[in-house]
C-alpha cells in the first residue's frame, strides 16, 4: 500500500505506518514544519519520505491506498478542508482514518485520585486557552462525512490500568512535559507548580495508597471510505 499520513511531525505514525505496509510498501508524510520534518527523517526507513506544505496545498504525484493522521485535526481551524484535501490524493475506495481526542471528556479515577484531577485540568485548561478544539474526538464523525465520506465506522478507547509499576504514570507525566511550554506560556501554571519530574512518582503513590484503578484521556479513531 501506498498511505499519507498528514501532520507527520517527528514520524511517529509514520514508522508505525511503515511497519504494516512492509518493506514493498511506500509511506509520504507531510507537515508545514521543515526542521521537525529534517529530524524525523533520520528516524525512518527508506520506505518513508517527507514532503514540508501544508496538506490543503501541497501538491504530490499518483494516487494513495490510505490516507491517515494522529491528534492533527484538533490543532486545526478548518479540520473538514484538511480532511477533504487528504481524500484528493486517495484513489476510489481508498480508506481515510484519523485518530483523535476527545479532552474535555476528562479521565477520572476509582476512587478519585485527587493528582489526577489536578493534571486533567491543567491540560484542559492549556488547550482551552491554546484555541484547540476539544472535542475533536466527538465532532471526528461529522467532520469525515462533511468531508464527502462515507462508509463510516468509530472506535473508543482509553488507557487504563493502576497499581505498582504501571505505564500509565509515566505516560501522563510525559504528556504533562510535552505541553509544559504552552501552559506556562499561556498563564495555567508554572513549571514551579507542576513538577513534572516528579509526576509519575506522585501518581503512583496515591494510585497504590487508593488502591486506584485510573482511566485517562479518551480517544476516538475513525475511518471512511471514499467513493
Amino acid at each position: 500500500m501506498r498511505v499519507l499520513d498528514v501532520g507527520s511531525g517527528m514520524g511517529d505514525v509514520a514508522l508505525l505506518v511503515a511497519e504494516l505496509v512492509g518493506p514493498t510498501g511506500t509511506v509520504v508524510g507531510v507537515d508545514k514544519n521543515p526542521d521537525v520534518l529534517a529530524a524525523a527523517r533520520q528516524r525512518v526507513p527508506a520506505n518513508v519520505t517527507f514532503v514540508t506544505g501544508d496538506i490543503r496545498e501541497v501538491e504530490l504525484d499518483g494516487e494513495f491506498d490510505a490516507v491517515v493522521g494522529r491528534l492533527v485535526l484538533m490543532y486545526l481551524q478548518d479540520p473538514t478542508a484538511a480532511v477533504a484535501s487528504a481524500a484528493r490524493f486517495l484513489h476510489p475506495g481508498g480508506v481515510v482514518a484519523f485518530l483523535e481526542a476527545e479532552i474535555a471528556r476528562p479521565g477520572f479515577s476509582v476512587p478519585q485520585v485527587p493528582l489526577q484531577q489536578q493534571l486533567l485540568a491543567l491540560v484542559d485548561e492549556t488547550f482551552r486557552r491554546g484555541g484547540v478544539e476539544r472535542h475533536m474526538g466527538s465532532k471526528l464523525r461529522r467532520t469525515l462525512l462533511n468531508a464527502g465520506l462515507s462508509v463510516l465506522q468509530l472506535h473508543t478507547y482509553s488507557i487504563t490500568g493502576g497499581g505498582p509499576g504501571w505505564a500509565g504514570y509515566r505516560f501522563v507525566e510525559e504528556t504533562m512535559r510535552s505541553i509544559l511550554p504552552f501552559t506556562e506560556s499561556l498563564g495555567v501554571a508554572t513549571a514551579a507548580e507542576v513538577d513534572v519530574d516528579t509526576i509519575a512518582a506522585r501518581l503512583e503513590a496515591e494510585a497504590v495508597r487508593l488502591d486506584s484503578t485510573m482511566f485517562l484521556s479518551t480517544w476516538i479513531g475513525a475511518w471512511a471510505r471514499k467513493e
